[in-house]
């Protein structure tokens, strides 16, 4: 129990931590001032690109499976009644496997797995276990559904690939920047975003 209470009291902090950032970030964009940059070696960047965020986040992808399954036969020798009961059984296999195989065909979230991500003034970049490090620019999005409260973000990239989701701590940091280079001067205005935006200023007397 102490264990998991230690984890948990240290994602939280993390937590805290990135939203404190997001915050700050968003208060000192809104006010001129340049996006903080960071240092990236290894990977190759456009000569007009900059490395806002190093982080690491749950990645998956909306994706169908491939629904196979091996349809079974049956050569049964016997009575009428025996024959008759052994492809029944077939059958009836095989029928559950068809609807096992239509299951795992339908998309759902998958590749599941904890991947560090780099966060550019162009697009979010991901290092997934079987295909290494993966672009995501943000001019080829064509639906962007940030919820903060749910520490999550999901981007749609009509038929180019299979929707991203990014969820954890550094949510809010993500969120930010990716709003900011999808959809420019709007994103201060989106309700969706209003946990990281600084509160309206209040009138006074």
């Amino acid at each position: 129990m102490r264990k998991r209470m230690d984890v948990d009291s240290v994602a939280v902090a993390e937590a805290d931590q990135w939203m404190a950032y997001a915050r700050g970030a968003a208060r000192a964009y809104l006010m001129g001032h340049p996006p903080p940059l960071i240092a990236v070696h290894g990977l190759i960047l456009d000569s007009d690109e900059a490395a806002l965020v190093q982080a690491v986040s749950f990645y998956s992808r909306w994706l169908p499976g491939d629904g196979r399954y091996v349809q079974r036969s049956t050569f049964a020798v016997g009575g009428p009644l025996f024959v008759a009961g052994s492809l029944a059984a077939t059958a009836i296999g095989n029928s559950r496997r068809a609807q096992a195989a239509r299951y795992e065909a339908a998309p759902r979230w998958r590749q599941h797995q904890s991947s560090p991500i780099l966060l550019t003034n162009k697009r979010v970049r991901c290092c997934a276990a079987l295909s290494g490090w993966l672009s995501f620019d943000y001019g080829a999005v064509t639906e962007f559904y940030p919820d903060l409260d749910r520490w999550a973000v999901v981007f749609s990239f009509g038929d180019r690939c299979a929707p991203l989701r990014l969820e954890g701590p550094a949510v809010p940091a993500i969120v930010l920047w990716t709003a900011i280079g999808i959809l420019g001067p709007r994103w201060r205005n989106d309700p969706r975003l209003a946990p990281i935006l600084p509160p309206p200023a209040s009138g006074g007397a």
